[in-house]
């Protein structure tokens, strides 16, 4: 019998673990190269330093490493020469599919793009994954600057040469708007590396009765922490809210310290730094309610992390749980308003300790009905096979 073709991918990312700072894109790609099938061999193309760091990660740096099983190459952005060369290595892997984990990023994606079209990467085909980049949200930050770079970028009519690998039918829409109808959108949820059922959710809430509630995430605009703290000052009943993640903008996170010092003395806010993605789900399960005021997520994986710990989320409408969170995952935010976001955590500050533990229940609970229903088959080889009808 004639062994299985063996269909080689090179993924290029902006980060990748051990890099963690940079949130949950970095637990899908991962999840992906370590999911994919015994018919395809990955190799990751990734930077060498985390989100925002001065120093790099204790890796090899400029020459092929094996992380957890996958062939990685970590480099240095710092200047074009390293760049050039982990580009001319992933060449020589003579890859048939390049997967690129962003949109905007010049030397993950756009770089990449344009040397795949002209025909550096060989026959290989290109999969573009944005990761929300298309959002209202996102396209909100500097919005002159990216409406620019998406018109040269469509005139060049290089959004035609790739397949562009959506999360959620909300994102694909989102690709549309920006680049038209005529491109070619594969959507397809995102892997995790998450059990098959959730954690069982405490007998008992928090000893004093108050409610614990958490954020984790980077502290960037796009994560909308700022309104989140603001809406806190018409809430009336105690409760403490805890903050992990790296501060992406630092002004940002000044007006956001500033902003819960001001809160009235019933309300307890406290900033924790960054936690190794190891550690988010442990840390998740010690709280009452995760508060999430994301602008946008193309998938949230720290949402399906917080329901896999049965940690209820209350989340604005601009990603793809809202169905899994009005099932019993915890609360939508519809308007998105100072206001209703004050209801939200009221509601929740409110419940008494065994209310709490039924609301964690129906987290857990609606996060096994999710992964019951996750795809069966494989981005890439969705991917090889749209490649084969179209291109």
């Amino acid at each position: 019998m004639t062994a299985a073709a063996v269909h080689r991918v090179l993924i290029l990312a902006p980060f990748y673990p051990p890099a963690y700072l940079g949130g949950g894109p970095i637990r899908t790609v991962s999840a992906i190269a370590q999911g994919a099938p015994a018919s395809f061999d990955c190799a990751v193309i990734t930077s060498d330093t985390d989100l925002g760091q001065k120093y790099p990660l204790p890796v090899p740096s400029g020459v092929w490493t094996t992380h957890e099983g996958i062939s990685t190459l970590y480099f240095s952005t710092k200047k074009l020469a390293p760049l050039a060369r982990a580009l001319k290595a992933g060449k020589a892997k003579r890859p048939d599919v390049l997967y690129l984990s962003s949109f905007f990023n010049i030397r993950f994606s756009i770089l990449p793009q344009i040397l795949h079209a002209l025909g550096f990467f060989g026959k290989a085909g290109a999969v573009v994954a944005p990761r929300g980049e298309f959002g209202p949200g996102a396209l909100g930050i500097k919005p002159a600057r990216k409406r620019i770079f998406i018109f040269v970028y469509r005139r060049l009519r290089l959004h035609r040469r790739v397949i562009w690998h959506a999360s959620s039918v909300r994102e694909a829409n989102d690709i549309y708007r920006a680049l038209g109808t005529e491109a070619t959108v594969l959507v397809r949820e995102n892997d995790t590396a998450l059990p098959v059922q959730s954690l069982p959710a405490p007998i008992q809430s928090s000893r004093d009765g108050r409610l614990r509630a958490v954020f984790i995430g980077r502290i960037s605009v796009v994560k909308g922490l700022l309104d989140l703290i603001q809406s806190f000052a018409s809430v009336a009943t105690p409760f403490e809210f805890n903050i992990y993640g790296p501060e992406e903008d630092s002004e940002y996170a000044a007006k956001c310290r500033h902003a819960a010092e001001r809160l009235p003395n019933h309300i307890t806010v406290t900033f924790h730094g960054a936690i190794e993605n190891l550690n988010v789900r442990q840390r998740l399960a010690q709280y009452d309610v995760m508060l999430f005021p994301t602008k946008g997520e193309n998938f949230g994986h720290v949402i399906a992390e917080a329901l896999s710990v049965s940690c209820p989320v209350v989340c604005a409408d601009v990603t793809p749980w809202t169905s899994v969170l009005e099932s019993g995952g915890g609360l939508v935010v519809r308007t998105d308003s100072s206001q209703e976001w004050t209801q939200a955590v009221e509601s929740y500050a409110a419940m008494t300790p065994s209310e709490r533990v039924t609301a964690r229940v129906r987290a857990g609970q609606a996060f096994d009905d999710w992964r019951q229903r996750s795809p069966d088959r494989h981005i890439f080889e969705m991917v090889l096979e749209l490649q084969n009808a179209k291109f």
